[in-house]
């Protein structure tokens, strides 16, 4: 169930999939930073040849590129996830490919030191944030095709292998 949901772009996610598999998402992207951390920490205090400041670099570059490689892992499958969720709407994912794209390109950049929304170009700012609330609203709070479409079956039928991991509501 967890490779098809955060690696497989196939099919439909409904609203409840979606969330879950987000939180989800949060959840194992802060484990696996703190592992990171972890074990570039005890890595470098293994190495008693080094000193101190040369530690201090070796943990800061260590450890960034960890962070880089669990943001990609993220990047991956919430690309995954919000695919299926536009599916569920009956639209392609390419929008929001796009848009995770853009949002990870522009998180490199600033890692590396290069500030792409500095003070004088807020309308950069308001851009971002305005992708961030239409992908947030679209994908959390408005439904999705009612049946089945072109990307498969409605993850509300029961039945259907898309289902979500916990069924929220009475029982039937």
């Amino acid at each position: 169930m967890f490779w098809r949901v955060y690696f497989s772009s196939q099919g439909r996610m409904g609203r409840a999939g979606y969330w879950f598999a987000s939180l989800g998402i949060v959840v194992l992207t802060f484990v696996l930073i703190i592992i990171s951390e972890f074990i570039v920490t005890i890595a470098l205090a293994l190495d008693v040849h080094a000193d101190a400041s040369t530690r201090q670099a070796e943990l800061a570059g260590g450890s960034g590129w960890t962070i880089m490689a669990v943001l990609i892992l993220m990047l991956v499958m919430a690309g995954n996830v919000g695919v299926k969720r536009a599916h569920d709407r009956g639209q392609t994912g390419q929008l929001y490919i796009a848009y995770l794209c853009a949002i990870f390109a522009l998180s490199a950049l600033r890692m590396v030191g290069f500030e792409i929304f500095a003070a004088n170009l807020p309308i950069g700012q308001l851009a971002a944030y305005g992708a961030q609330l239409y992908f947030f609203v679209v994908f959390g709070f408005l439904g999705g095709d009612q049946g089945a479409n072109k990307y498969g079956p409605d993850p509300r039928e029961a039945g259907s292998d898309t289902e979500p991991p916990v069924k929220i509501g009475p029982p039937i």
